[in-house]
């Protein structure tokens, strides 16, 4: 069993897969000093998203947990 997405991961997912988002873009709004918002962090650290070219892309395990959440919404 998949274990919960924290709040932040899967607004997170849902803002990367909303739009065409560069790396750069995503630094400037998904990075935290902040030990208790590390949305990025753990994203990057559970395989959901990943960054090719330069752009920031949803894994296929990134697609399948923002699915699976929708479904029980």
């Amino acid at each position: 069993m998949a274990s919960v997405l924290a709040p932040s991961v899967l607004e997170l997912l849902e803002w990367v897969d909303g739009a065409d988002r560069t790396y750069a873009e995503t630094m400037e709004w998904w990075t935290s000093n902040c030990p208790r918002h590390p949305a990025w962090d753990d994203a990057a650290g559970e395989g959901l998203v990943r960054v090719v070219g330069g752009r920031v892309r949803l894994t296929e395990l990134g697609i399948r947990r923002l699915d699976d959440v929708r479904r029980t919404l």
